[in-house]
């Protein structure tokens, strides 16, 4: 049951890559002497594309093997929250 509930949790690089990440931010020069430092494009409310997971490329991803029939498949998640564990309910 909870080997189930692990695999939803976790994602591939490929499909973490289009995830947003809350700790990336963006910068970019204003009119005047100021910057700003944002996370979602002004407006659209959308992740900005250099917003996004960086999956094995960052110092909090945590990988994870899992054996799905008779091959290794690598997954992860953000280690950002700490490690996924079984919900109650």
């Amino acid at each position: 049951m909870f080997l189930r509930w692990l695999e939803r949790m976790l994602l591939s690089e490929k499909d973490a890559k289009t995830k947003w990440c809350p700790m990336a931010r963006s910068g970019f020069r204003r009119h005047t002497d100021t910057s700003l430092t944002i996370n979602r494009k002004i407006g659209s409310g959308k992740p900005d594309p250099d917003c996004l997971c960086l999956a094995s490329d960052c110092m909090m991803w945590r990988a994870v093997n899992l054996m799905k029939e008779f091959e290794t498949v690598q997954m992860g998640y953000c280690g950002l929250a700490g490690k996924p564990e079984e919900q109650t309910m």
